[in-house]
């Protein structure tokens, strides 16, 4: 039965590899032509690039290493790197935090551009100024943001993906679903 599953695993892998996005040949064709990815057309679009460039830099066929085996290694870092950095997100925002930045996104994917610009996005979203942002109920919420080092910006967006994606689905609570991830939130601002 477990030979099975990895077997059944290895397939599943071996035609996501070949279908998706992590093949570089085919990255736009494959991102851009299902219709279900409609929706995240641009945040695709934009991640196309980081995608290409990783792939291309990391890949050494030569050596054994080809795209597939590339791609993997570098979810497996990425997903590391979340697992790493979720804790350093303790204590840091509360569930009125999380609710505003759900309805600002609304389920959108990330990009990485749009991972950096967060902060700047919600004020958008509230028609706040940027610049003025300090005399507003949400300067402790910007704030924390702009204060937030990069691989914290990124697990804080992933969390948010997740939430939206997996954890409303699932009619979890933002405190339980962001404890299950390993993020304790705070109780009140």
């Amino acid at each position: 039965m477990a030979m099975l599953r990895e077997l059944g695993a290895r397939i599943v892998v071996t035609n996501i590899m070949n279908d998706s996005a992590l093949v570089s040949a085919g990255v736009e064709k494959s991102l851009y032509s299902s219709q279900k990815n409609y929706r995240y057309f641009d945040e695709l679009k934009y991640s196309t690039a980081y995608t290409k460039e990783y792939l291309k830099s990391h890949t050494n066929e030569e050596r054994g290493l080809a795209e597939d085996g590339a791609a993997v290694m570098g979810l497996a870092r990425f997903n590391w790197l979340l697992e790493k950095s979720r804790h350093s997100l303790n204590g840091v925002f509360s569930v009125a935090d999380i609710e505003l930045c759900l309805n600002c996104f609304r389920g959108d994917l990330l990009s990485p551009e749009r991972i950096r610009t967060m902060a700047s996005s919600i004020c958008w979203e509230l028609d706040i100024d940027l610049d003025e942002y300090g005399d507003s109920e949400i300067a402790p919420l910007i704030d924390n943001l702009r204060d937030l080092s990069r691989h914290q910006l990124v697990a804080f967006a992933d969390a948010l993906e997740q939430m939206w994606h997996r954890g409303l689905p699932a009619e979890k609570g933002i405190a339980e679903f962001y404890g299950e991830l390993g993020i304790e939130l705070i109780s009140s601002k």
